[in-house]
């Protein structure tokens, strides 16, 4: 066995949960996957290495710029906005309190197993990019079997405004946070076994 080889078996697997800020979706698909494991026992060894990042793709770069909306530079090095980790903190039990948001690296995905975005579109870029990993890539709430979607809150633009406001309202109305943290962990049940069996294979 050759020494990169060697190297990835004693890391294990990974995988990364991807949406633009890394301060939210990505954020909580990391904590409540991780729950997952635990609750379910699924990895005692400590093999599964569960992260998450940023990736600003073009098309959602062109939509801020046709509609004005602004991004708070510096995009990354943040925390979770308040109401996301009130939310995770009270509903689920988990601190997210000591994350801090990060842009997905190429020194990030050199090794990575599987990746999970929270866009069709950000699946599609990514490929783009990474174009030697376009089989690890999946979009949240993906069907492994068929490729179709279920329905999916974050990406429903009739739910956000399109305007400079559509960050404020996405990060500080408890309602629409509670919905999407909820959205998530039923996506997550659904794909579940189907990461699990995914990470095995690879």
């Amino acid at each position: 066995m050759d020494r990169a080889n060697l190297c990835k078996r004693k890391m294990g697997k990974n995988l990364i949960f991807i949406c633009i800020e890394n301060r939210f979706r990505s954020v909580a698909a990391e904590y409540l996957f991780r729950k997952m494991l635990l609750d379910n026992d699924a990895d005692p060894a400590g093999k599964i290495n569960v992260q998450s990042a940023g990736f600003l793709n073009k098309t959602f770069w062109s939509f801020t710029k046709r509609h004005k909306i602004s991004l708070s530079h510096p995009i990354y090095r943040k925390r979770a906005p308040d109401r996301v980790r009130e939310i995770l903190l009270n509903d689920y039990g988990l601190n997210v309190s000591s994350h801090i948001s990060r842009h997905l690296k190429r020194d990030m995905v050199k090794n990575t197993d599987m990746i999970i975005t929270f866009s069709l579109l950000q699946k599609a870029d990514l490929g783009e990019l990474f174009p030697e990993l376009r089989l690890k890539i999946f979009q949240a709430g993906e069907s492994f079997e068929d490729g179709d979607e279920v329905y999916q809150s974050w990406n429903d633009v009739t739910m956000y405004p399109h305007d400079d406001n559509l960050f404020r309202h996405v990060y500080e109305n408890p309602k629409v946070v509670r919905r999407m943290v909820a959205d998530i962990h039923d996506c997550l049940i659904r794909m579940y076994q189907d990461i699990l069996n995914y990470l095995k294979d690879v």
